[in-house]
């Protein structure tokens, strides 16, 4: 990650937007950031992360993160850092988060925004992973990147599974982490073994004989099948004749009920028939005109309601034209005063106004006085603080003269704290001989046996070895001796005359041999063989448990003799360290002494930065009391010049009333003007409303009736016009009644009332006739078809019956047939997949063997862990380079056997330690060197031309030799194309860097970034 640019505003003590380019800086390939302790330097690295990751090594969110973080005089905190990537791409992102404007300590949840610059545009991002578009998490990012300050020495005292972590991201280790990988598959394949299993259980049964029996069987209940089918067919087909003639003379009586019910139908239809046609001839004669003499006769109606109604509307609106002139008679007189009425509320609103004036002229003059109490006041308090602050002054002048030189405490310190440390170590080696003499005591006195420790009893081993497997072979010779007497006996006594022998063939056996039974004998043989063998195990047991005493003896001795000399090491190391006691004030012996002038020391410090920080609290009370003084004076000679203004407008308003006295209203309250004002302004607008609405209900009412009278006029003509048109239609009517037959128009009405379909009427005429005709064909038909044909119904009842019996047997014989052909063929494509299950089965075993090696393998990322080991000492080898320049080849850093670091010292003849042994100035270094070698692991995994390198700690701690050789080896890195930035408040690395920027806290504007 190479940065570009940083602005900050509103962070820390940050409260006005300062920008950093860091292209020049990044230029120079070494810079740093300067500045006194609080003017905001590590600021800067906590804005890159908070940008990035949201997240801040000081404060969590449990810690009113966003409130504490931003400065109290800011109302957003607003970052923007843009950046190159570990790909080279550019990125910006944009973190802002605001103040609730009501209440202070409520900040709102940040706005973040990610931007890609692509096709010289800033892009927005989707859903942005940081740890992806950087290549690396928050918490490896600040230990290989940007370094933040009390974190340097992270990496060198982590712990083994975290540091395998930082490693397996930065190297990318978790291609070797292939457990899950592993677990899937032995996964998967457990699950095919356990269904390949389970399938096989259920063809347990299925074999070659199973099939040949299936088929015999099949073959016999396909050949009855097919007789009891052949003769079901010839039965069906003489039944089948017989049914066809039946059918014939069931549906010939069917028809003739049929036709005999449409014959009692047909007088009905004729009546309909005729019924129908005068209706469809009437209505085409007379339906229309009937039609319009009602609808004229329906509209004269309601044209006779609705001038009715409009009349009765008319004399309603004139006599509410007469009533309404009354009321606008009576309020034209009020309507002509309301000119005078407006003149009064404008007075009555300038007494207001004179009222607020006169009470702020007496606000004024009660401030002027409280003005003049005030100034009076901190003019005291300013004296009686410059007297303190001369008296906290000198007492920081006593506190100093009674602190001790620090270069000596911590000298001194170092020097019982090393003490200390052989003290403990002495002890720890001396109870460590002690343990092993009493480990090799009992080991000596170890009984292997009840009379002999481990040397004698190997030395009689073999002897008795030996003996014992003589006696065991002397055992098995006489069993096998006693088995062949016991098989002879047995052999003769199943002999019998005239059967031949089974060795010679013989059927004589002239002298059999009777022999004893030595079952017994062989009983005990077997026992007393199993003793000497269980005899023979405990002795090998006990030999391989001597070999083991012995050599764990062995083991120990050399163990006591190197912790032994690794004691006399340790006295010879505390004798020379004694000797480089040198300050005679105190003792070598009693560190008490030194302890209480130290604590005296200390609390003399602690008195000193109190008093400090109360006299920098007391000048700052002071320049604020003067400031405030200041304020005060300007304040006072502004309200004194309200005063005037004030009282210039009181005058000049009250010579602006024309019908009222600022005497005669002086008395009286705001409220009661209000109310008096109020009510003459409501009284005026009442009578302006009325007489408005007044005039407007006269003009509306005007325009109804001219509205109703013309009305009136219209519907009047159309009675005229409908009155004609039904003269018309009547003429019309008689006209059509002389041409019909002899009816009268009443009669006319009522046959039209009813309504009659006339097409579905002759639908239903028509259907009828087909249907008839229908009948009385298939009637005829049948009848000629059946005059010569003879029909048993006894025959064909008996060959039903027989018929329903072999359907039944031919049902039973097919499902017979089914059943085994269907569990023959079940069986043969079951021998098929229990072969083919089988032949999974074999590749599944074989494969299960393999990723049960395989788990074990890789179980508990122990393959990650030796992988991650060899990384962590190519980086330690790498870091040596570095770190024995430094300390001029007196360390060097090692791993040891469970990957933790360690330190070899050569001034103590190459011995080991622990890294926390280190000073505070050589763990700086160590730690440098380290995060510089990660830091090109991370450049060089990513293959970039340049990388970026951040560290905010640790230069203090170095004297003036280290700091020139930590200078020089960051110079190098220069040359390697490496961007180094640093930051410190050690003024000798701020005149040597190429680039820097100096970080000032003005007490107004907060933290300014000048370049240097």
């Amino acid at each position: 990650m190479i940065p570009l640019r940083l602005s900050i505003e509103g962070l820390y003590s940050y409260q006005e937007p300062q920008t950093i380019d860091f292209t020049e800086l990044s230029a120079a390939g070494l810079f740093g950031i300067f500045g006194a302790t609080g003017s905001g330097k590590s600021s800067i690295l906590e804005a890159i992360t908070y940008a990035i990751y949201g997240e801040t090594e000081r404060m969590n969110n449990s810690d009113k993160r966003s409130y504490n973080m931003m400065n109290l005089k800011s109302n957003k905190a607003d970052l923007d850092f843009e950046f190159l990537n570990f790909e080279n791409k550019k990125f910006r992102v944009r973190r802002i988060y605001k103040r609730n404007s009501k209440q202070f300590h409520i900040v709102k949840p940040a706005e973040v925004s990610f931007y890609q610059w692509i096709d010289e545009n800033w892009l927005p991002i989707e859903h942005p992973n940081p740890d992806e578009i950087v290549g690396l998490n928050y918490e490896n990012f600040k230990r290989t990147i940007i370094i933040p300050q009390g974190q340097f020495k992270e990496f060198l005292e982590l712990g083994g599974k975290d540091r395998s972590e930082m490693m397996m991201q930065i190297f990318n280790l978790h291609q070797y982490d292939l457990s899950e990988n592993v677990n899937a598959l032995n996964f998967q394949n457990e699950a095919e073994y356990n269904r390949l299993e389970g399938a096989l259980s259920q063809f347990q049964a299925v074999n070659e004989e199973q099939i040949q029996t299936l088929t015999a069987k099949k073959n016999e209940a396909e050949k009855s099948f097919k007789g009891i089918e052949i003769n079901y067919k010839n039965d069906e087909d003489r039944f089948l004749i017989l049914k066809s003639l039946k059918d014939d003379a069931d549906e010939l009586e069917n028809s003739k009920k049929e036709l005999q019910v449409l014959a009692a139908e047909q007088p009905k239809m004729q009546d309909l028939l005729a019924l129908t046609n005068k209706y469809d001839f009437l209505e085409k004669a007379f339906k229309t005109l009937l039609s319009q003499e009602n609808e004229y006769q329906n509209d004269l109606q309601n044209l006779s309601q609705q001038i009715s109604s409009l009349e009765d509307v008319l004399k309603s609106v004139e006599e509410s034209i007469v009533n309404n002139n009354e009321v606008l008679n009576t309020l034209t007189p009020r309507f002509n005063l309301l000119e005078k009425d407006k003149e009064k509320v404008n007075d009555l609103r300038l007494l207001l106004e004179l009222k607020n004036i006169h009470k702020e002229i007496q606000d004024i003059q009660k401030r002027t006085k409280d003005g003049k109490a005030y100034l009076s006041n901190i003019s005291n308090i300013i004296e009686q603080s410059e007297q303190t602050s001369k008296q906290l002054q000198n007492q920081i002048e006593q506190c100093s003269e009674q602190i001790l030189d620090t270069q000596l405490l911590l000298n001194i310190s170092d020097w019982y704290k090393e003490n200390t440390i052989f003290a403990d170590q002495i002890i720890k080696s001396k109870n460590e001989l002690d343990q092993i003499q009493n480990q090799i005591k009992a080991l000596n006195e170890k009984k292997i046996d009840e009379a002999n420790t481990a040397k004698p009893f190997l030395k009689i081993f073999e002897g008795k070895y030996i003996h014992l497997e003589q006696a065991i072979h002397q055992q098995n010779e006489l069993i096998h001796q006693l088995n062949l007497e016991q098989k002879l006996g047995q052999f003769a006594h199943e002999l019998k005359s005239g059967s031949p022998c089974p060795l010679c063939g013989s059927l004589v056996h002239p002298n059999i041999q009777n022999r004893k039974d030595v079952s017994e004998a062989l009983d005990f043989a077997q026992i007393s063989l199993e003793k000497q063998l269980a005899e023979q195990k405990q002795l090998i047991a006990q030999k391989s448990f001597a070999e083991q005493v012995l050599e764990n003896l062995e083991l120990l001795n050399e163990k006591f003799i190197k912790e032994e000399a690794q004691f006399n090491q340790l006295k010879k190391q505390q004798d020379n360290h004694q000797e480089e006691f040198i300050w005679e004030k105190y003792s070598a012996q009693d560190e008490s002494v030194f302890l209480k002038e130290k604590e005296q020391s200390a609390k003399a410090e602690m008195e000193k930065k109190a008093l400090e920080q109360q006299f920098n609290d007391q000048l700052t009370s002071l320049e604020k009391d003067r400031k405030d003084l200041l304020k005060a004076q300007n304040l006072l000679q502004e309200i004194q010049k309200a005063e005037i203004e004030h009282e210039n407008s009181f005058k000049i308003k009250q010579e602006q009333l024309k019908h009222h006295t600022w005497s005669a209203f002086e008395h009286l309250s705001i409220e009661e003007i209000s109310a008096a004002s109020k009510k003459l302004a409501d009284e005026m607008i009442q009578v302006q409303n009325n007489y408005q609405s007044t005039q407007e209900k006269l003009q509306k009412l005007e325009q109804d009736k001219a509205a109703t009278q013309a009305k009136i006029s219209t519907l009047k003509s159309n009675t005229t016009e409908r009155t004609e048109k039904l003269k018309q239609v009547e003429i019309q009517l008689q006209q059509a009644l002389q041409q019909c037959e002899p009816i009268t128009l009443a009669e006319v009405k009522n046959i039209l009332k009813q309504q009659i379909d006339v097409w579905s009427n002759r639908q239903k005429i028509e259907n009828f006739n087909l249907e008839y005709n229908k009948w009385k064909n298939t009637v005829d038909r049948l009848t000629t078809k059946l005059k010569d044909s003879n029909f048993d119904f006894v025959q064909y009842e008996t060959l039903l019956q027989q018929l329903k019996e072999k359907k039944i047997q031919l049902e039973e014989s097919q499902k017979t047939f089914h059943n085994a052909n269907q569990e023959l063929t079940w069986s043969q494509n079951a021998l098929k997949e229990k072969l083919a299950l089988e032949t999974s089965f074999s590749k599944i075993q074989k494969r299960r063997s393999n990723l049960s090696k395989m788990r074990n393998l890789f179980a508990g990322k122990g393959f990650v862990d030796f992988v991650s080991g060899f990384y962590l000492r190519q980086l330690c080898d790498q870091a040596n380079i570095r770190f024995h320049k430094m300390t001029r080849n007196q360390l060097s850093l090692a791993i040891d056997k469970k990957n933790n670091f360690e330190i070899i010292d050569y001034l103590n003849e190459g011995k080991r330690r622990s890294v926390k042994t280190l000073s505070g100035g050589q763990s700086f270094q160590v730690s440098l060197s380290l995060a510089l070698v990660l830091a090109e692991s991370v450049q060089a995994k990513n293959k970039l031309q340049q990388n970026f390198f951040f560290i905010d700690e640790g230069f203090g701690t170095q004297d003036l030799e280290s700091v020139n050789v930590v200078f020089e080896t960051l110079l190098h890195l220069q040359k390697e194309n490496r961007i180094v930035g640093i930051i410190s408040h050690v003024e000798e690395l701020k005149e040597r860097m190429p680039k820097a920027l100096n970080i000032v806290k003005d007490e107004e504007k907060g933290s300014i970034i000048h370049e240097v």
